[in-house]
């Protein structure tokens, strides 16, 4: 009886260890999975945040584009282009431009050649010299008709 009690026992332990070498391993297999699941929580989280962004940067950029629209629109309604000292106006010009994304400022520049106030040898005897200085305009970019062939000339 004592061997059988010793093998009863015996069994016992083994029972025991087995279950808590299954307890730690399940609890090891939860603890990997819990580590996933943050992981992906944040990635997740990310994405939700770039969206966000990507939004509020898209409303931003068309509201932006909206007040440009509409200061162009005051710009042309309030200055007479041919009359309005160019001092004011190149100033007035200069701050619109600052502000102007790339189309916005190819048609601007095209609109100002159009009204000669870009081009030094134009024939405008209301404002002396005609054409605007736009030194200080960042122009880069823009496109002022096909490549290699733009018709402008204008001092900057």
């Amino acid at each position: 009886m004592d061997e059988y009690r010793r093998e009863e026992n015996l069994r016992h332990l083994v029972e025991q260890v087995s279950q808590r070498n299954l307890t730690y391993e399940f609890l090891q297999r939860i603890e990997e999975i819990e580590k996933n699941n943050r992981k992906e929580e944040r990635e997740y989280q990310w994405e939700i945040e770039q969206q966000r962004v990507y939004i509020a940067d898209k409303y931003r950029r068309e509201d932006q584009d909206r007040q440009n629209e509409n200061d162009l629109d005051e710009f042309f309604n309030k200055y007479n282009l041919t009359n309005t000292p160019r001092l004011i106006l190149e100033q007035k010009i200069l701050n619109l431009i600052r502000r102007f994304n790339i189309q916005q400022k190819s048609s601007f520049i095209k609109i100002l050649y159009k009204e000669n106030l870009l081009r030094k040898d134009c024939n405008n005897s209301n404002i002396s010299p005609c054409y605007l200085d736009l030194k200080d305009a960042d122009l880069s970019g823009i496109q002022l008709g096909k490549s290699g062939q733009s018709k402008f000339k204008f001092v900057c």
